[in-house]
């Protein structure tokens, strides 16, 4: 966000919301050496790893930088010598190393390698794990009580100390310069940001990945078009979830990368003929990535990220197949009896980052609490994870053909959106994890002065959040292609779309766009909409929310496209004219079910809302317009039908009578009685004899007729 929009945000009450994180956002001294950036300073939970990177020139040595979590309204000094006392361990505004913020968090790193690595081309890294809480400590120059708090609602900030020499005349003393970076924690709550809901206020859904996306939409809309509240609620579930919910009408928006169509299809536990009829609009771009945790922790210098890490697809395979055993205890493609190579002395062979720090018994971090991990329920990066395995190493997709993995050992993987129902199991290979919070979680474990990586499958946008390393992935041709904008962008061409309109890229695909390659699991994020206007319960059109939902949905693809988080990728040109197309028809399409009845029927008697589909379809009955109560028929899922029909022959014989009643179970009873209560129903609501005469003609021959099916079906 420029400083132009962080002052009128600022001025609107909203900075206190998690914003969209921008690595390099905040850069001291941008113009001159030396130079530091921060990779996120927003929405920082407890125990966020940020990455601290300080470079400068050849003229301007750094020796040493120190960094520490401290009060966040201080004017830092700069100093000779020793580091300034405001920034001292234990001193009046940081405290030590000894009193961390909280359990998960870093209160002092020290770097001491920066004198070689600052003024190359990537400069120094090391890590910094950022905290919510309070702490307490005694100031050691006056004794005097000392305390921290840090949370949305009281400042704090990362202070980096730089120790160089502004000249490489050694004759000048060494100076402390002060960086700070004050940082806002996540209260995830736009909504309160934005004086509360809007009056006809969007419920949404979708994967924890595009949590960053809405509140930085959110907050933005808010701050920039003055609006009557948030445009929208939302729910991050899970993607399957939000999609399923979708489906059945319970919400007005669903994020999604794979809708209902092709293969992925995540709403498959809603039958077809139930799912509610959508237009799927492009948002951003994004892709599965292999993204890595830890990093490496060299002598005399604090932690350090990985930087450059290849993966064959092979390699991938096998780590994401088998976990730990997967890469360590089998044996790789280029394995001979002379040679004998496992997967983890590939993956260091190409890794000098890894080959030098361990080899292949530094691939992973021991003190982590977890090694290998990927999202429990349905997401669409796990399909293209999953299906970039299969197709490009069909081979190395499989279960460890290992003594520990018992009756699954060897066993063929499949393309999979859920990994927590995927046949073969994953249990005992890797970590599944539920949601962003549970990674977030298993990446905290390791310490400052833990070494090895923590390997997870997720998307870009959530790697990029929680500082993770990507991995540059080999695609169909041996190249090795890194999760870029510009390599997202270049995959975009061969994509193709599902039944339903979603575009899917091929992991196959190796043709170059103005000599990019394409990165091999690169997807489009969509809003799936209603293709028919939104209504009430009672079938009355929500007017308001429709004109809601149009705005929201012409900002985010307009100019909501400038506030995406890193990691998503803006729509490029063809893309952004599609969703212009796309946004024609939401809210287009004629009205279908039940409430297309009740548009037809403007002059008949208003009718009370059916508690039931299958009242409803008694509802239909009792209009008598026996080619419209057919219509209806039509659309209903069989049990729907069956339990209609049911009912109604209940209570035309002696079945619904008290005798049946009289000896029925209680779970039986009560579905008789309330099966039986059907009939009644469209009886109660038949203005005349003539009315009630044709609902039953309807009925009987819908009864007729599904017998008919029934025995041509036997």
């Amino acid at each position: 966000m420029t400083r132009r929009l962080a002052m009128l945000a600022a001025a609107c009450g909203l900075f206190t919301i998690a914003l969209s994180p921008i690595p390099g956002v905040r850069t001291a001294a941008a113009d001159q050496a030396p130079t530091v950036t921060v990779s996120t300073t927003s929405g920082i939970t407890d125990g966020q790893t940020v990455a601290v990177t300080v470079k400068t020139n050849d003229g301007v040595p750094v020796y040493k930088a120190e960094a520490a979590l401290c009060r966040g309204d201080v004017t830092y000094a700069a100093s000779s010598g020793t580091p300034p006392s405001d920034f001292g361990p234990d001193g009046p505004d940081c405290p030590g190393p000894s009193h961390p913020i909280s359990s998960s968090a870093d209160a002092y790193v020290a770097d001491s390698t920066t004198y070689q690595n600052a003024p190359t081309a990537d400069g120094e890294t090391f890590l910094f794990r950022l905290g919510t809480g309070v702490t307490e400590w005694l100031d050691a120059n006056t004794g005097a009580e000392q305390s921290l708090t840090c949370d949305p609602t009281h400042s704090c900030a990362l202070v980096v100390e730089l120790q160089y020499r502004p000249t490489t005349d050694v004759n000048q003393p060494k100076q402390w310069k002060p960086f700070v970076f004050p940082i806002q924690y996540g209260s995830n709550d736009p909504i309160a940001g934005c004086g509360g809901a809007a009056p006809s206020v969007l419920d949404t859904g979708g994967s924890d990945r595009m949590t960053d996306a809405w509140v930085a939409w959110t907050v933005n809309a808010c701050a920039t078009h003055a609006s009557r509240g948030a445009p929208s609620r939302a729910s991050f579930i899970g993607e399957g979830q939000a999609v399923q919910q979708f489906g059945r009408g319970s919400l007005d928006l669903a994020y999604t990368a794979g809708g209902y169509g092709g293969a992925m299809d995540l709403a498959h536990d809603v039958p077809a003929a139930d799912r509610r009829a959508a237009i799927a609009v492009p948002l951003a771009l994004n892709a599965a990535v292999v993204g890595v945790g830890g990093g490496i922790k060299p002598p005399t210098s604090a932690k350090v990220p990985y930087k450059n890490l290849k993966l064959s697809a092979a390699e991938g395979a096998a780590m994401f197949g088998g976990g730990r055993q997967g890469v360590e205890n089998q044996a790789a493609p280029d394995s001979t009896s002379d040679a004998p190579r496992t997967y983890a002395d590939a993956i260091a062979a190409r890794n000098p980052e890894i080959q030098q720090h361990g080899g292949s018994s530094g691939l992973f971090d021991s003190s982590a609490t977890m090694f290998v991990g990927a999202a429990a329920e349905a997401e669409a990066f796990s399909w293209y994870g999953t299906r970039y395995f299969k197709q490009l190493a069909p081979n190395a997709w499989k279960v460890p053909d290992l003594p520990s993995f018992v009756g699954d050992r060897g066993k063929p993987r499949g393309i999979d959106a859920e990994l927590a129902s995927a046949q073969p199991t994953f249990e005992g290979a890797i970590a599944l994890l539920s949601g962003r919070p549970a990674l977030r979680k298993g990446l905290i474990g390791p310490g400052p002065s833990s070494e090895g990586g923590i390997w997870v499958l997720t998307d870009l946008e959530t790697a990029r959040a929680l500082s993770l390393t990507p991995v540059q992935m080999e695609d169909a041709a041996g190249n090795f292609v890194a999760p870029r904008a510009d390599e997202l962008r270049a995959s975009v061409p061969a994509m193709r779309a599902d039944d339903q309109g979603v575009l899917v890229s091929d992991p196959r695909n190796t043709a170059t766009v103005g000599g990019v390659r394409p990165y091999p699991m690169t997807f489009v994020e969509y809003a799936l909409v209603p293709a028919e206007p939104l209504r009430n319960d009672d079938c009355s059109p929500r007017t308001a929310s429709q004109k809601l939902l149009t705005d929201w949905l012409s900002y985010i693809t307009g100019e909501g496209q400038a506030h995406l988080p890193e990691g998503m990728v803006a729509l490029p040109d063809d893309l952004r004219a599609s969703a212009a197309a796309q946004l024609k028809k939401v809210g287009a399409s004629p009205v279908t079910g039940s409430c297309a009845t009740a548009s037809t029927h403007q002059g008949a008697p208003a009718l009370a809302v059916a508690a039931t589909p299958a009242a409803a379809f008694a509802d239909q009955i009792a209009t008598g317009d026996v080619a419209a109560s057919l219509a209806l028929a039509a659309t209903l899922s069989p049990a729907v039908l069956e339990r209609a029909l049911l009912a109604s022959i209940l209570g035309m014989t002696p079945l619904g009578g008290a005798p049946a009643i009289a000896t029925a179970d209680p779970p039986a009873k009560t579905l008789i009685q309330e099966l039986a209560a059907i009939p009644r129903y469209v009886a109660a609501r038949s203005p005349s004899w003539l009315r009630a005469a044709l609902a039953v003609a309807a009925l009987m021959g819908l009864i007729t007729f599904a017998l008919r099916a029934s025995s041509r079906a036997a």
